[in-house]
């Protein structure tokens, strides 16, 4: 039995095969990356995976919105929004990522964070006097969530 299995393979060895046992396919990254957005009356609705993209959201009157990042690098701005409704409410998600919302100095951001093996931060400081308020509602896992005041 060892004698025939080593025939075997020194047959194989020897003679070239017609076509190659493996077969390698090389994809590009940006065949990976995956990015949506959509813009709703006065909601957002922003998701990004493995890639690293900046979005600007141009709303006259912003009352919510959502935002979902995992395996890259994300940044949402949100200076193109005029005005923020009274209940204004976004809901963020990021996994195994970084994710960062840059909101103008005129709002004041009121975070409610939920974190594992992440972190949240906010980077500087809004108007003493805010012309409105976001309630960010932030879940991370395994990776970032930063507000960055502008």
């Amino acid at each position: 039995l060892i004698l025939i299995l080593g025939l075997s393979l020194l047959i194989d060895a020897l003679r070239k095969p017609k076509k190659p046992r493996f077969k390698f396919i090389h994809r590009g990254d940006d065949n990976k990356k995956q990015s949506s957005c959509t813009v709703d009356g006065e909601c957002f609705d922003c998701s990004m995976s493995f890639g690293e993209e900046t979005r600007r959201i141009d709303l006259p009157r912003l009352s919510g919105g959502e935002i979902s990042a995992s395996f890259g690098d994300y940044t949402v701005d949100l200076s193109g929004c005029e005005e923020v409704s009274h209940n204004c409410t976004i809901d963020a998600s990021c996994s195994f990522g970084e994710l960062t919302i840059l909101v103008p100095s005129r709002y004041r951001v009121e975070p409610d964070s939920s974190t594992s093996f992440g972190s949240f931060d906010v980077s500087g400081q809004p108007d003493a006097q805010p012309a409105g308020i976001i309630r960010l509602d932030a879940s991370v896992s395994f990776g970032e969530i930063c507000v960055q005041y502008i």
